[in-house]
């Protein structure tokens, strides 16, 4: 057998995208299915996609077209078969829908547009009849609560933050009209090392050049996305440097971190210490009995801990949080402890 043209295989290769695009429970248009493929990879126009989708509604009837006048909009009738994902089952469903709740801005932006009919997908699964209630009641048995005050998000523009992902997620460079806490905007050619959650905030890691310095001169910073009123790809190459965001991250003071290891030991009451015999502050952590007397004169009965941390604001936070249920022994650093 004969081996399909290279332009047959394109052009069936585009004819697939552009299907599994086109949503069973709700309308979507070509302008959107262009900006979808795109960002897939696939450099159509939005004539070619107009066009297909005229011959695929023309010679399938399971494609609706909805409305009269222009642009058309298109879905899939109910009955229609699902060329997306065929093979997806509840539990698929459940994990896709899990995953995106749970774990925003995780995904790349350029990733997550062309898992969008996935994402629809699974909503639909678990919305089905014929889904199983164990896997529909399922996402409202569980909840992620964090243990301080919650705070509502800052809003910041997305298509800021698909700029952002992408320039990321393709290890390229950008240009930021960046506003800071004072209210000064200021300029920036950056190149994204990494995105930070820090609740409720969204920061973005780059080693960054303000325009009015030496091109040479480039300092890692933490830039918060809602504060980026624009952000475009840059011309202008920042140097690559080897970078570990998870130890930037912990010894940072753009993070509240202070840059040092320390071997902490503190005295906490027993009640109040529990936890940190099932929840260690380190792998190295030690814990002893003790009997002391406390703020009030009393005979109490402590655990005292000790733990190499990094310094950091929030160490410092969570031991005052306790009050006079805990003593601190010491902080040392690493060099003066060994």
């Amino acid at each position: 057998m004969s081996k399909p043209k290279a332009g047959a295989m394109e052009t069936l290769e585009f004819a697939l995208a552009v299907l599994k695009l086109i949503p069973p429970n709700r309308k979507t248009t070509a302008r959107e299915i262009t900006e979808a493929i795109r960002a897939d990879g696939i450099d159509r126009d939005l004539r070619s996609v107009q066009r297909m989708l005229r011959q695929l509604s023309e010679h399938f009837e399971y494609i609706e077209v909805v409305g009269r006048g222009r642009p058309h909009s298109y879905r899939l009738r109910k009955n229609a078969p699902n060329f997306s994902l065929s093979a997806m089952n509840d539990a698929q469903a459940l994990i896709f829908s899990l995953f995106r709740d749970l774990f925003p801005h995780y995904i790349p932006a350029q990733i997550e547009e062309g898992l969008k009919s996935y994402f629809e997908q699974a909503d639909y699964i678990l919305r089905s009849m014929e889904t199983p209630e164990d896997s529909q009641r399922w996402r409202s048995k569980v909840l992620s609560k964090p243990p301080t005050q919650q705070l509502i998000p800052m809003k910041s523009d997305p298509a800021v933050f698909n700029t952002v992902s992408n320039a990321l997620y393709r290890n390229t460079s950008l240009y930021l009209r960046y506003t800071n806490k004072e209210k000064i905007e200021r300029e920036y050619i950056t190149h994204p090392l990494g995105l930070v959650t820090r609740s409720p905030s969204l920061y973005l890691i780059a080693d960054a050049r303000r325009l009015t310095q030496p091109e040479n001169v480039t300092e890692v910073r933490a830039l918060a996305i809602h504060r980026i009123q624009e952000a475009r790809p840059a011309r202008e190459e920042v140097p690559q440097r080897e970078f570990d965001l998870t130890e930037w991250a912990e010894r940072s003071p753009l993070m509240f971190g202070l840059g040092t290891r320390l071997r902490l030991t503190f005295d906490i009451e027993v009640d109040s210490g529990y936890h940190l015999l099932e929840t260690k502050l380190s792998e190295d952590q030690t814990v002893e009995s003790v009997v002391r007397q406390s703020i009030d004169g009393d005979m109490v009965a402590y655990h005292r801990i000790s733990a190499t941390v990094y310094e950091s604001l929030d160490l410092r936070q969570w031991l005052a949080s306790f009050g006079k249920r805990v003593r601190l022994i010491s902080l040392i650093p690493i060099e003066q402890a060994a």
